[in-house]
């Protein structure tokens, strides 16, 4: 493995692991406010796309133009946070914990997603 590609991977796991610990962060404070899991989850999820947009602006130097960088951000993100949001209603219903429910989806997509932005970005 190049150091460019150790590098990448460092960077994605740095902003997973911020990503993360912002979600359970944002998830609890809007189910405070809410006291419902779903509004709860769907605005988490917005605040996460913001923020992990401007995580990977911030961080990754990528090969691809801005623009198309964005377009392609936007539309796995779409396709992620449908994904997430979906995962953590079945957990939900299946556990009952919030926050375990909210951990497994998110450990999940992230499988999927370190797989597929791995070939994206190299």
């Amino acid at each position: 493995m190049n150091q460019v590609k150790f590098n990448n991977k460092i960077k994605y796991l740095l902003i997973s692991v911020t990503s993360f610990i912002l979600s359970i962060i944002f998830l609890n404070i809007s189910f405070y406010i809410t006291k419902d899991e779903q509004i709860s989850a769907q605005i988490c999820l917005v605040l996460l796309f913001i923020s992990n947009l401007m995580l990977f602006l911030k961080f990754y130097k990528s090969k691809l133009e801005t623009k198309v960088f964005i377009f392609i951000f936007l539309l796995s993100s779409i396709f992620f946070r449908i994904f997430e949001y979906y995962l953590f209603i079945f957990l939900l219903s299946e556990l009952t914990y919030l926050n375990i429910s909210w951990f497994l989806a998110l450990i999940i997509s992230f499988i999927f997603k370190f797989i597929i932005f791995d070939k994206i970005f190299n």
